[in-house]
């Protein structure tokens, strides 16, 4: 979800490289990317309910430094709907690896059964 939407909207403006970032704080997970960066980049954060859940990093498009006040009311658009998907897939990455770790809790408990109840052969 989140490679289509770093793709789309790279393609859409014309631009020459979008990325996604998932995390509150800055160096968070890197999680899409299109393109190769250039210039200064412009950062949007993201947000779900008021709380920071990644950012967007977008170049500017070849010969300029900024971005037009219409580019950027498209981008904070746009970043509300990233938002969303971004915390989306936290959500999804956090029942992923819940569901991996209370796996690997049951099969060591059933483990640790199976070694009282069997009968130690030498």
């Amino acid at each position: 979800m989140l490679p289509t939407f770093a793709h789309t909207v790279r393609e859409a403006l014309r631009l020459p490289y979008t990325a996604i970032e998932l995390g509150r704080d800055a160096g968070g997970v890197a999680a899409a990317s299109d393109g190769e960066p250039s210039g200064n980049l412009l950062t949007i954060p993201l947000t779900y309910q008021g709380e920071i859940v990644g950012r967007l990093f977008l170049s500017p498009r070849s010969g300029t430094d900024t971005f037009s006040p219409a580019d950027l009311r498209l981008l904070d658009d746009l970043a509300r709907q990233a938002g969303a998907a971004a915390h989306a897939v936290g959500l999804h990455d956090r029942t992923v690896r819940l569901h991996t770790e209370a796996l690997e809790l049951a099969g060591d408990q059933e483990y640790e059964r199976a070694e009282r109840v069997l009968p130690t052969y030498s």
